[in-house]
């Protein structure tokens, strides 16, 4: 389902083409605020790798603090690891609390790491400017925008030893998210941080906020991402986008009418249709229970583990 459908399917259920308060920008501002409200906590509380990504960051020596990564849900991180020198195996870092991870003093090879507000603070300080730091995080779901052109951005071909994709035609490069699109294509500049989207199945990303640089002009047009970047998750079909946009959610297909039913419910709750606001607002939690069911574990080979959906395991939002 993609931005213009889930726009058609909110209005099916709450509204009509006439409704002045709710235009197509009202709707897809409404499924982006539902997308982080409703959604974020049964991603990653699921624990079931949705969401997740990985961003490396090279180390200065002497510097202690990194930035989390910028696009990271509420700033949480999952791990760090560190590359000690190029070429090197990663290995964890010891979570610690700000204050407990002070003790460690001096400079030398990181054994520890807190977070302390929207940074990653290295304990002891790193001496090596050849190492690494791989942390995992959750990624905040693209912004849902108005769709483009089937062909735009389409991945043809992938050279993961040479750091480079295929694709057709550049998109757009958007400056607002609503519809339509803003900008016109062809403004690809060199430096552009761009998104790899996956346009079915779990709808996530490839390739997250990496620059790229134009090697061809010509369509089809070829693209190269910086040493070091991993392209080993891109495949052909897949789409470039500018970095934090999309138009398809960022949701697990059976998600897709959960997040246009809780929209629709917001919709008619402002309208003062109290009860089928209700109604709506259940069938997207059952719909959202009944996937996270099915996905823990994602391996289905794995002996299942039955946990009550009453339970201290598990939170609840009444009885059904």
């Amino acid at each position: 389902m993609d931005s213009t459908e889930a726009i058609a399917s909110v209005r099916e259920i709450s509204t009509t083409d006439e409704d002045p308060d709710y235009d197509d920008a009202a709707i897809l501002r409404l499924l982006n605020k539902s997308l982080v409200e409703r959604f974020t906590e049964a991603m990653i509380t699921a624990r079931s790798g949705y969401w997740r990504q990985k961003a490396l960051i090279p180390i200065t020596a002497g510097q202690p603090n990194y930035r989390v990564p910028r696009r990271a849900v509420n700033g949480i991180v999952e791990m760090v690891e560190i590359q000690d020198s190029t070429g090197g195996t990663f290995r964890m870092l010891a979570p610690m609390t700000p204050g407990r991870v002070y003790r460690y003093q001096g400079q030398g090879t990181p054994r520890a790491y807190a977070i302390d507000g929207d940074s990653i603070n290295l304990r002891p300080e790193p001496t090596s400017a050849g190492a690494t730091l791989r942390v995992t995080y959750f990624l905040s779901p693209s912004t849902l925008v108005a769709p483009e052109s089937i062909t735009a951005g389409y991945v043809q071909a992938v050279d993961v030893s040479g750091l480079g994709v295929t694709i057709t035609t550049i998109p757009a490069l958007r400056v607002d998210p609503g519809p339509p699109i803003v900008s016109v294509a062809g403004d690809l500049i060199n430096g552009t941080p761009v998104d790899i989207v996956r346009p079915d199945g779990t709808f996530e990303l490839s390739l997250v906020a990496v620059p790229v640089t134009l090697v061809d002009p010509v369509s089809p047009y070829d693209i190269t991402f910086p040493v070091g970047t991993d392209l080993s998750r891109v495949q052909v079909g897949d789409r470039m986008r500018q970095a934090g946009y999309s138009e398809w959610p960022m949701l697990p297909l059976g998600l897709h009418q959960a997040l246009c039913d809780y929209t629709a419910a917001i919709v008619l709750l402002n309208k003062g249709d109290v009860e089928k606001a209700k109604l709506f607002a259940g069938k997207s939690d059952s719909a959202i229970d009944r996937v996270v069911d099915v996905v823990v574990p994602r391996a289905k080979a794995q002996p299942p583990t039955l946990t009550p959906r009453f339970s201290f395991l598990r939170s609840s939002r009444g009885w059904r």
